[in-house]
């Protein structure tokens, strides 16, 4: 199993929730996923289904609940959409190597190795324009590189310096900026820098922050908080600028790899199908004179 993960895990169900922390069912579908990306058009998600022996890559049709299987070869995991909505890239483990493949997401042409790894990556952001992806490569579990690799001509990775220790990382819509996590403070915070650099940086948020996403017009910056959604609104042009930074939302929602997505005006979230609302408690006073009756 990829990087000695789990193959355990639980049922989730997928449901939208809007800015204000109102649910509504994305999908009736329920089944243990993990890793999830929504496609452009918010019309399909992907996500990884853990299992024995190897995990898989499958489709959610989350209008009609239609699953199709995406991977059949290796272990696979962390899916991400292109920016077309064309392909599916991946982590894979075959034939005793790492690598990143995608796949036509429709199944219409084979799937490509885009890189080989001796450690083990993770396809983390595409470029706005579909050029590039970004991934990071495990060394050690406390240790993780940027890099980056052309998805067209010269194939060969190309590290990315000075963005803090690895995890997940999202490119700005104008492709000028990027935020990320770093732990230098000595606790997870969000990091904007300029993409690809040089240049200076800017904490984001203050007592701990985790998977940043730009919103689609690039004027907010999400993240998560504990169970709580937060949301920090910035100015990118003509310089970057950070504002003003707040809670959207407080949830039970899954922590669970790339674990949402959101188009800025909702968030598709995974919550625990076993979770259940409030139970009734019936008192009984004088329960003992009752029993002497």
């Amino acid at each position: 199993m990829l990087h000695g993960r789990s193959a355990r895990s639980f049922s989730t169900r997928r449901v939208w929730v809007s800015r204000d922390g109102k649910e509504s069912p994305a999908s009736q579908t329920v089944r243990g996923y993990e890793d999830m990306s929504l496609a452009p058009d918010e019309k399909m998600a992907a996500f990884t289904t853990p299992a024995d022996p190897v995990w898989n890559i499958w489709i959610l049709d989350l209008e009609r609940g239609n699953l199709n299987r995406l991977t059949f070869d290796g272990d696979n995991r962390d899916p991400l959409w292109s920016p077309d909505r064309r392909h599916v890239a991946y982590t894979s483990f075959r034939d005793g190597h790492f690598g990143i493949y995608w796949s036509a997401a429709d199944g219409s042409s084979p799937e490509q190795r885009l890189t080989i790894n001796q450690f083990e990556p993770f396809p983390t952001a595409f470029t706005p324009d579909g050029k590039k992806l970004i991934f990071n490569q495990y060394i050690t579990a406390a240790d993780a590189n940027y890099w980056e690799v052309a998805l067209t001509g010269d194939a060969t990775p190309v590290p990315l310096k000075g963005l803090g220790e690895g995890g997940p990382l999202d490119v700005s819509p104008d492709g000028r900026w990027v935020a990320y996590e770093s732990v230098e403070t000595g606790q997870v915070e969000i990091y904007v820098q300029p993409y690809p650099g040089p240049g200076g940086k800017w904490q984001i948020s203050n007592g701990g922050g985790f998977r940043p996403r730009w919103s689609p017009d690039g004027k907010e910056i999400f993240f998560r908080s504990g169970d709580a959604m937060m949301a920090a609104t910035v100015e990118t042009s003509p310089h970057f600028t950070p504002n003003t930074t707040h809670a959207l939302f407080t949830g039970c929602y899954a922590h669970a790899g790339r674990d949402y997505e959101t188009d800025g005006k909702r968030f598709l979230m995974m919550k625990s199908a076993d979770q259940r609302g409030p139970t009734s408690l019936q008192v009984v006073l004088n329960w003992t004179r009752d029993l002497k009756k």
